[in-house]
């Protein structure tokens, strides 16, 4: 297992700027540069979230997951909270 580099996103950065991309998929690239980060450390982050189910590894790019909604709408405060 590997340790957090400090340019790493956070899981919960990933799932933010997931969430912002309703279109569709998007691309590791640019997922990558939403996060500044490149798109080889992307993947290294991005493919635990992919196997725990909070994100979809689509044949477009990657999808917010239903699993990563719920962890967005528990982790974030609520305009009513």
């Amino acid at each position: 297992m590997r340790r957090l580099d400090p340019g790493d996103p956070s899981d919960l950065a990933i799932l933010q700027a997931l969430a912002a991309h309703l279109a569709g998929p998007v691309s590791g690239e640019a997922l990558a540069a939403t996060l500044g980060v490149s798109p080889e450390r992307l993947r290294v982050r991005i493919g635990s979230l992919v196997s725990l189910g909070y994100v979809a590894d689509e044949a477009g790019g990657y999808l917010l997951a239903e699993r990563g909604w719920a962890e967005l709408r528990r982790r974030l405060p609520t305009a009513e909270g």
